[in-house]
């Protein structure tokens, strides 16, 4: 997966770095950008999480975490990688802004 960022393929919010301060935050969309910008900036091949770790980091509902999941599943990002009874997980497999 592409660790670079192309700004014209971004939202103006992101642009302007206030995404966090709108009403609406977090949406599916601010969460996978989050997660690609956070990517970008690691030495690690692959984007990996966890069920478990986006409904703690973004306080979210067990419904709000699975419509994230399946969004990102209609979306083609996402590939499920390991799953458990605690927790599942997945790996992003492309990058919409690069």
């Amino acid at each position: 997966m592409k660790k670079t960022i192309d700004t014209r393929k971004l939202k103006v919010k992101y642009v302007l770095g206030n995404h966090t301060s709108l009403q609406s935050y977090p949406t599916h969309e601010d969460i996978l950008y989050e997660m690609i910008i956070d990517f970008c900036g690691r030495i690690y091949d692959d984007l990996k999480f966890t069920d478990a770790s986006v409904k703690r980091k973004y306080n979210l509902s067990d419904d709000e975490t699975s419509t994230l999941i399946e969004q990102f599943k209609n979306w083609d990002l996402l590939e499920e990688i390991h799953g458990n009874n605690s927790y599942t997980t997945y790996k992003i497999i492309k990058n919409p802004f690069a």
